[in-house]
């Protein structure tokens, strides 16, 4: 009977540690496809920031060359209220970097944050009697890692919005030009 209770209490173990393995797996498979989803949509999103910077330094430097000219030969240019323009666009364009290198250190946490989850898990699968309360800490946290997924989803979206705002008001600028363009040429015709 002795023998009985031990070799039931060993494939209760078995049991367990098979049980531990599977979570162990499927923990690791969601931590993988979390992982590779979150560098696809962050090359995305850096892929979309490197085209509309490129845009926005070419679309300033076109504005630096037309100022320029309006300068030189207009006394009474609009320029400072051009000017005033890029300073805002310019000013825009340092908050999204900023929050561009928020969002990328928030990523670094995270996958710290992971590691550390993994390397905490394994200490503890050794130990029998704290089964039950790794089992909830893992709930826990893959439910907080999805939570942050979905936060960094929201995140690229609004990112992805500012992108397409920042190429709108690119248009309206470039629009504004040339009313600017087409109002000052008749000037110099005279």
């Amino acid at each position: 009977e002795f023998k009985q209770t031990i070799a039931g209490k060993d494939k209760t173990i078995e049991t367990q540690r098979a049980e531990i393995a599977q979570m162990k797996g499927r923990f690791d498979s969601v931590k993988g496809d979390m992982t590779n989803q979150l560098r696809i949509h962050v090359g995305e999103i850096n892929e979309r920031w490197r085209q509309e910077k490129t845009k926005l330094e070419a679309l300033s430097q076109r504005l630096d060359d037309k100022l320029m000219c309006i300068d030189e030969l207009h006394p009474k240019n609009p320029l400072v209220e051009i000017q005033e323009d890029k300073r805002l666009l310019e000013e825009r364009l340092q908050k999204a970097e900023t929050t561009m290198m928020t969002f990328k250190y928030q990523m670094f946490e995270a996958a710290q944050q992971l590691d550390f989850v993994r390397h905490d898990r394994n200490d503890k699968v050794n130990l029998q009697k704290d089964l039950e309360t790794m089992h909830q800490d893992l709930k826990e946290q893959h439910r907080q890692l999805h939570m942050e997924y979905r936060q960094s989803q929201e995140r690229a979206a609004m990112a992805a919005d500012e992108t397409l705002r920042w190429k709108n008001e690119a248009k309206a600028m470039k629009h504004m030009i040339g009313l600017l363009e087409d109002f000052i040429s008749p000037m110099f015709k005279k």
